[in-house]
């Protein structure tokens, strides 16, 4: 069974300096200090999160970011990719109403260690736009079509504010196919109102 670490001393430490050294590079901090854990909320507020520069840069400006899509029930979903795909897989999600492109300055530092994957949630950036009205769960079934589609079976899965959701669906409705969840700026993630429960749960 998964178990659920919050924000320890040291993320708030990385994190309180994210500021300074840039929020991107403190994520990416946390990420690698939180290896061993399997379920990690990251209290981010308010930090410029993609701001790295060329802190840490081990080479990760060598590392190219592909541009590809897959199909969903939904329509056509593109995806961006880095690293080696025989390595371990890190998904990357984005808040709404963003898109893929606020992880681009992560992706080379998380292509060092993993195979890395940032798709645009249906509906934002290229990906198409659906004829019906998604709910999280929708969301949900579109990553695990990507992943059904490059035939990976499990994957850590990072998820920013709205994306945070999204990665919590997929780790309850589908367990087996994550090995880490991490959970960034996540709203109201104690007790939602009634209003909240009408995007985040299925009809």
């Amino acid at each position: 069974s998964a178990t659920l670490t919050m924000g320890s001393n040291s993320n708030a430490a990385l994190l309180a300096g994210a500021g300074a050294i840039g929020g991107a590079a403190a994520m990416w901090l946390a990420v690698r200090l939180n290896s061993r854990g399997r379920f990690t909320h990251l209290p981010l507020t308010g930090t410029p999160m993609f701001n790295s520069s060329s802190l840490l840069d081990r080479g990760a400006g060598k590392i190219r970011i592909r541009r590809s899509f897959c199909d969903t029930p939904d329509g056509q979903m593109l995806f961006r990719s880095a690293g080696d795909p025989s390595a371990p897989t890190m998904v990357l999600l984005h808040m709404n109403p963003r898109s893929s492109d606020e992880w681009t300055e992560l992706m080379p530092l998380f292509a060092q260690d993993y195979f890395v994957l940032a798709p645009d949630l249906m509906g934002f950036g290229e990906s198409d736009k659906p004829q019906r009205l998604l709910y999280v769960t929708d969301y949900a079934q579109h990553i695990v079509a990507l992943l059904d589609e490059l035939k990976i079976e499990k994957a850590v899965i990072l998820g920013n504010h709205t994306g945070a959701f999204v990665t919590s669906e997929i780790a309850a409705a589908y367990p087996t196919r994550v090995t880490k969840v991490i959970l960034a700026n996540v709203a109201y993630f104690g007790e939602m109102v009634p209003t909240n429960r009408l995007f985040f749960r299925a009809p």
